[in-house]
């Protein structure tokens, strides 16, 4: 190990920001959570404001010159040019946080506090859809995320656009009926489905609001609607969907490899989508080794930083010790149906 400063590790996504600053051994020194900072939601200019404010308070009453290196994990930087962008911004705005900095998407850090494999795949599935696959020759699979325009759908904003579609299909006659027909009104206090589609339309009604449908969406599956049943099937569906390909496109598809899928939609382990994830994922790739991780990425950051350091097993542990106390030291691995994973 070199250097005896701090190190900050940074998980920013589209609802919250979590900033780390700890040393070489795994200790931390302050931990902070803010607002949600990816570009594509905030806006990049907005993003760093948000990366650099918290970054700052974790650093309260140190010098530019106690903290050795910054990485950043964020949601929104899918493209080249987006990370390229986004490095040059938050340098301008905070060049005492620049000198070794580390910038890549917060696919990374989930990945990273799923396994510790050089062949893996990880799925999130939070507010949208994204994933990433990894080899150990250094290959990547990764994909530009960006919703319906570069052919992802799910996530809480596609589930709940797609329960509203079916919603209004089921109150105009062209779709099947669904309970979600007089749930969404209720829930946005309106008095029918085209009230909520115009009250979106005409601006008042925020459509990003759609994502908050997901948790009744899990309720009228439980219920008994076929229809929200469809709605987080086909969610399963392009999970497995997702990772299968990415693995055949690493040439990774008739190994045993990790596949790590997380993320707020399937964070609450329902059964309808994890056992149909599992199921699916083991007939069309049998030897793939299914987790679903709970370990807040932010742990995933940190401990790439300090996999760059050299850090020893020690500091990994009480790392991860200290940021997920709820977790079992020594475990890697927990029972579930699919396998629930403590990053070790």
């Amino acid at each position: 190990m070199t250097g005896s400063g701090l190190l900050i590790a940074v998980d920013g996504g589209g609802s919250k920001t979590d900033v780390v600053a700890f040393d070489r051994k795994g200790t931390i020194h302050a931990r902070i959570r803010a607002g949600g900072s990816s570009p594509h939601l905030e806006g990049l200019a907005q993003s760093v404001a948000t990366l650099v404010g918290a970054i700052r308070e974790a650093c309260a009453g140190m010098t530019a010159s106690n903290i050795d290196a910054v990485h950043i994990y964020l949601s929104g930087l899918d493209l080249p040019i987006e990370i390229t962008e986004f490095r040059h911004a938050f340098t301008v705005s905070a060049p005492e946080f620049s000198r070794n900095l580390v910038v890549k998407n917060d696919l990374f850090a989930v990945l990273r506090a799923g396994t510790e494999a050089e062949d893996a795949v990880a799925v999130i599935c939070g507010s949208g859809t994204n994933c990433i696959g990894v080899r150990r020759d250094g290959a990547e699979v990764t994909y530009a995320s960006l919703g319906m325009i570069s052919g992802d759908w799910g996530g809480g904003f596609g589930l709940g656009e797609t329960a509203l579609w079916f919603a209004a299909r089921s109150e105009d006659g062209r779709g099947e009926p669904t309970a979600l027909q007089s749930w969404i009104p209720r829930y946005f206090e309106r008095n029918s489905v085209a009230a909520v589609t115009e009250a979106i339309h005409r601006g008042e009604l925020d459509r990003g609001r759609l994502i908050e449908l997901v948790p009744g969406i899990f309720d009228l599956t439980d219920a008994g609607d076929e229809v929200a049943r469809s709605i987080i099937t086909r969610q399963a569906d392009e999970i497995v969907t997702t990772a299968v390909t990415t693995m055949k496109r690493l040439g990774l598809g008739d190994t045993e490899v990790p596949v790590i899928i997380g993320g707020g939609v399937v964070s609450g382990k329902h059964p309808v989508l994890i056992d149909r994830v599992e199921s699916e994922l083991a007939r069309r790739v049998p030897a793939a080794n299914l987790s679903v991780i709970t370990t807040a990425p932010v742990t995933g950051a940190a401990l790439l930083a300090l996999d760059a350091e050299g850090a020893s097993a020690d500091a990994h542990v009480a790392l991860i010790s200290a940021l997920d106390e709820s977790a079992p030291r020594g475990a890697t691995v927990l029972p579930f149906r699919a396998r629930e994973v403590w990053a070790g």
